[in-house]
């Protein structure tokens, strides 16, 4: 399911990355039964359903936009990358109410209902190719414990 992309922002003068993969709808996507791949923006709302399934989101900083939620999330199956533009603060987890808090600055710019114990590992440098991951403090950490993937992606 895409429920991100908008084919009009691919045009000549724009060369923002992060831009071409958002869009300025809501959207809601469900996934249903099965392993689905889904990829989503801003504002909008996530179901992978039962399954295996592999979720990316592009959420933008900007305290102006929609929040994203993600309503069945299982880290045990499902992976979750989240691509947040350059311009980015520093994005952690809160746990607020039994649900994860992606946050930028002191804006909540995603939702992950029902989890509360995730470890997230971030991804520094994706742009020159280096998918080495780092924890919080900047000291690395296996692919292995991570539940959430965090990167900044890159405008040229």
């Amino acid at each position: 399911l895409i429920g991100n992309y908008n084919p009009l922002i691919d045009a000549d003068t724009n060369r923002d990355l992060f831009d071409y993969n958002t869009n300025d709808e809501e959207n809601l996507l469900d996934g249903g039964a099965g392993d689905d791949s889904i990829a989503f923006d801003y504002g909008d709302t996530v179901t992978g359903g039962e399954g295996a399934d592999s979720l990316t989101g592009y959420l933008e900083p900007d305290p102006n936009m929609e929040m994203t939620t993600v309503t069945d999330f299982n880290p045990d199956e499902d992976s979750l990358t989240i691509w947040v533009d350059k311009s980015a603060e520093d994005i952690t987890l809160e746990v607020v109410n039994g649900d994860t808090h992606i946050v930028n600055g002191d804006t909540v710019i995603g939702v992950i209902q029902g989890q509360t114990d995730l470890t997230v590992g971030y991804l520094l440098d994706a742009v020159n190719g280096n998918t080495a991951l780092v924890d919080a403090n900047g000291d690395p950490i296996d692919a292995a414990n991570v539940d959430i993937v965090i990167g900044n992606y890159p405008n040229v």
